[in-house]
């Protein structure tokens, strides 16, 4: 996701994933925005240890501190967040999106969480969604890294699980 280079580099990469739907771009991206990703039972119990509410819209990323760095409907979703991770609450900064590139208060991990949707304008799309984080300095790296190695399957969980939601509610429509 090429998009993503502007607000953090490539080598950031954590973790990549796609799912092919049965929907035209623009029923999938109205689809983002509204489908009930708490209705997963998994997603449900993940979010709520998170903090995330149950209702799990896309929507509700943003009452937690994400903020959309950029949309492009029906295309291209970015969202960033900046915070200490690792922390029970995660240290999460408030921010301007126009601040987010430029951020490099030492202590912190900038994250940022992309969705791409293609296809030809009918059905079949493809949504792609990558997250990237990088370090502020070398300690939170190491920080970030540890807390990584536990929570960074449960985070792949999550966006494989949003997906196939995403997948069966579009087609739904």
């Amino acid at each position: 996701m090429e998009l993503l280079d502007r607000y953090l580099p490539a080598e950031t990469t954590l973790s990549q994933h796609q799912e092919t739907i049965e929907s035209t771009p623009a029923k999938v991206w109205d689809t983002l925005g509204e489908a009930n990703l708490g209705a997963s039972p998994v997603l449900r119990i993940l979010f709520s240890l998170r903090g995330i509410p149950v209702t799990g819209k896309l929507g509700d990323f943003e009452r937690i501190g994400f903020k959309v760095l950029h949309e492009n409907p029906p295309r291209d979703l970015v969202l960033g967040l900046i915070g200490r991770f690792w922390r029970v609450r995660g240290g999460l900064v408030d921010f301007e999106p126009s601040d987010f590139a430029t951020f490099d208060q030492p202590g912190y991990a900038k994250a940022v969480w992309g969705f791409a949707i293609t296809g030809a304008g009918g059905a079949p799309s493809t949504v792609v969604t990558e997250t990237r984080v990088r370090c502020t300095d070398p300690d939170s790296e190491r920080r970030f890294r540890r807390y990584w190695a536990l929570v960074g399957p449960f985070s792949s969980m999550t966006r494989r699980e949003m997906l196939r939601v995403l997948r069966r509610a579009a087609e739904q429509r």
